[in-house]
């Protein structure tokens, strides 16, 4: 499974079960956590990265 997948229910897995929103996402520097598609999701939803 491609890791956006899993992070995108891992949020709402999070949000769900726990009425948490998740508000900082570390990876250490990490190159497919900078594409447009997490950048954009993160942005949508105030996660900083």
């Amino acid at each position: 499974m491609h890791n956006s997948k899993l992070v995108k229910q891992f949020r709402e897995f999070v949000l769900t079960q726990f009425d948490i929103r998740i508000k900082i996402f570390q990876s250490y520097n990490t190159k497919e956590y900078f594409e447009k598609d997490f950048v954009s999701y993160f942005g949508r939803f105030g996660v900083i990265h």
